[in-house]
């Protein structure tokens, strides 16, 4: 009797602490003894980091093998928890028996400890609210939140400062204030004039986390749209679509977002864009955004963009023959034995394209390449390729293809490409 009645009592200490509603924490903050007791840790760890993840999120399954070799290398100090708040174990074992990663492999959750659905995780979602993922937060031996950031910030450099005791100075992610900015706008809080305002602004980087979208409000009669964090090239892909690009600048680092990002690469050349406009002039917006950032960054890079019309050697992909271009309804497979070899197996005509214009597209010396082959991308065809993107040229790709009805013609074509560049010097 004893033994049911202490089951029942854990029972609905769990349903209790299932239903309080816990604030979010901020840098600062010290997390509950009831959650901190739930995190697993051990009696080494300086530092717990909580990446938060989900078997919906390919990006943050992609960055395991880094949090593993992190936790391999710190091992005595650092402890890495996989927070999973959206998913049961049952449901995350199921997703990932037929979630594929890169290059067609299954994916292998490291043997990290991990809080799930289980676990009561919600209670940390709560407490550190996310509307994007993967989510990183540094935590003291102490409980002690020490950092809510992006995950490119989990590097050795940071870890070893960390327990050396010197003071971090991460990117904050703050959702929460995302959220709030959909409803708000960013120059809300600079302007607090009546709804019906119209204006366009560019401003810094901000720890406010979303990527961006539209507003309308019918009963003020405006339209707001924004653009958060992003690089000067993002800025001027949203102005100017176009899949063919040149860049025509002497100094380009500041605008390609590094493969190594950094925080402070992220606060000097991140920008967000916002606009509020009438709902009569909103078809407009396009207009005014390639203004804005051609009069700002003009000014502040000395770079203008647009879409030009450009003579281009072009490598074109053609149908030649249905004979032996056959449907398929197996699954499309793409591996990569090697770093410039690629095998494609059972792949739309679109896959076969987009491979094909990595060996021959180069604008930059003015050969486009263009897919003319007149396939309906939604079926998968039985092609089986081996491409090399150091050894194919024309002549390799043509034999390769060429048994599967298809071909490559070689023409010249006038076409619509993206520049950014230099804005020329002024005469005196």
């Amino acid at each position: 009797m004893k033994r049911l009645y202490t089951l029942l009592l854990i029972l609905v200490t769990i349903e209790a602490y299932a239903q309080v509603k816990l604030k979010p924490l901020a840098i600062g903050d010290k997390i509950p003894d009831r959650i901190w007791k739930l995190i697993p840790k051990k009696a080494t760890s300086k530092l717990i980091i909580l990446d938060m993840w989900s078997t919906y999120c390919t990006s943050c399954m992609a960055g395991f093998p880094k949090m593993n070799e992190l936790q391999q290398k710190f091992n005595k100090e650092l402890w890495v928890v996989l927070l999973n708040p959206f998913e049961t174990q049952e449901a995350i074992n199921k997703r990932l028996e037929s979630v594929r990663g890169y290059n067609d492999k299954p994916i292998i959750v490291p043997s990290l400890p991990m809080l799930n659905k289980d676990h009561l995780a919600e209670q940390l979602l709560q407490l550190f609210p996310a509307t994007r993922i993967p989510l990183h937060i540094w935590i003291s031996d102490r409980g002690i939140v020490e950092a809510i950031t992006q995950p490119y910030n989990a590097n050795s450099e940071h870890v070893e400062n960390y327990l050396a005791g010197k003071k971090l100075n991460l990117v904050r992610r703050d959702d929460m204030l995302g959220k709030q900015l959909i409803q708000t706008g960013l120059m809300r809080p600079y302007n607090s004039s009546p709804q019906n305002v119209y204006y366009s602004a560019i401003l810094p980087f901000s720890d406010a986390t979303n990527s961006g979208g539209g507003k309308t409000d019918t009963l003020n009669n405006i339209e707001r749209y924004w653009i958060n964090n992003r690089s000067v090239l993002e800025l001027y892909e949203m102005a100017y679509p176009n899949d063919r690009v040149l860049l025509e600048m002497q100094s380009k680092e500041k605008f390609i977002r590094p493969q190594n990002l950094t925080d402070d690469w992220v606060r000097r050349y991140t920008f967000n864009y916002e606009i509020q406009l009438p709902l009569s002039d909103k078809n407009n917006y396009k207009s005014y955004l390639q203004e804005d950032l051609n009069r700002f960054f003009g000014s502040m890079f000395n770079i203008t963009g647009g879409i030009e019309r450009r003579k281009f050697k072009c490598y074109v992909l053609v149908k030649t023959s249905d004979q032996y271009l056959k449907k398929t309804e197996d699954k499309y497979i793409q591996r990569e034995n090697q770093s410039d070899i690629y095998y494609l197996e059972n792949p739309t005509i679109g896959d076969v394209a987009s491979f094909v214009s990595e060996v021959l597209q180069d604008l930059d010396n003015g050969n486009a390449f263009l897919n003319e082959a007149d396939a309906d991308d939604r079926y998968n065809y039985s092609i089986k390729l081996e491409l090399n993107k150091e050894t194919d040229n024309l002549t390799s790709l043509k034999q390769k293809l060429n048994k599967y009805g298809l071909d490559i013609i070689e023409t010249e074509r006038m076409l619509d490409v993206r520049v950014i560049k230099d804005k020329p010097s002024k005469k005196i």
